[in-house]
């Protein structure tokens, strides 16, 4: 049964707070959150509303914020930029390649030197001809790694090589970092242990950040309990997000998949409110 129109006149300010958080998001408005917490059962709509304001929204502000820090600790690391080079980390159409863009215009490096500096992934093997290069990779989120490791190990199917990785590639000499706006602890060590690429995030997320761990007090056990059994409503395959990372992340631009499905997925039995692109 959805919330009642008393429930709403005493939240109203609440929602229009919530409205006014995630504008920037494509669809977003007051009734569309309304929508999304009738979903909720009648008893449970204030824990709805409390999932959305305990979410991590990066807006505009946020990310240009964000990678200007990531340049300032590369920069603390390799105050000598003239070879740094600067690359979107993924595929042509990944979030890395559209967040290389944000990040030259964060720290203003369009019409300088280091503008010819930003370079395609198809660019990387002409760095053997630099002494000593080092390669930047820019991307959004990194929650287990494994898409990270991938890319730069190669894709696997029963251990034969299907598409070459970066690792390939990149000249043994280059030193590489990827910097991202929010990494999470599992998703750090994963690519430490598995590759050579030192991680540059603004936002550090531990366990206590997986919000239905026994570590995280976000939410009490109950609201743990009954945010999963709305997970499981959805009928999505990953129940508390992708490789269980627990997530509330939400950029202007895309949910990650990592975050719970409550947020994002989409199917006859649910309608998320941040649908994925």
């Amino acid at each position: 049964m959805p919330q009642n129109e008393s429930f709403y006149r005493k939240n109203h300010i609440k929602i229009q707070r919530l409205s006014n958080k995630f504008r920037s998001f494509r669809d977003v408005t007051y009734d569309s959150i309304r929508d999304w917490i009738d979903q909720f059962d009648y008893a449970h709509g204030n824990l709805a509303i409390k999932i959305l304001e305990k979410v991590f929204y990066v807006d505009q502000a946020k990310m240009l914020a964000a990678y200007q820090s990531v340049h300032q600790q590369l920069v603390n690391v390799c105050s000598d930029l003239s070879h740094t080079y600067f690359a979107g980390y993924g595929h042509a159409g990944s979030s890395g390649q559209a967040m290389l863009y944000r990040y030259k215009i964060a720290n203003k490096l369009r019409s300088t030197p280091i503008e010819s500096n930003f370079i395609y992934m198809s660019d990387i093997p002409n760095l053997r001809l630099v002494k000593d290069p080092v390669i930047l990779f820019v991307d959004d989120f990194m929650g287990t790694g494994d898409k990270a490791v991938e890319l730069w190990c190669g894709q696997k199917d029963n251990e034969n090589i299907t598409r070459p990785g970066l690792q390939e590639i990149v000249p043994t000499n280059t030193k590489c970092y990827l910097g991202v706006i929010i990494a999470y602890e599992a998703g750090l060590q994963n690519i430490q242990k598995e590759t050579p690429i030192t991680v540059l995030p603004w936002q550090f997320f531990t366990e206590q950040d997986r919000v239905l761990s026994t570590s995280s007090a976000i939410f009490n056990d109950g609201e743990k309990r009954l945010i999963k059994e709305y997970c499981v409503r959805t009928g999505c395959s990953f129940v508390t997000g992708y490789g269980d990372t627990q997530s509330l992340v939400v950029f202007e631009h895309n949910c990650p998949n990592d975050s719970l499905p409550i947020l994002w997925f989409e199917s006859r039995s649910w309608r998320g409110l941040f649908p994925r692109r």
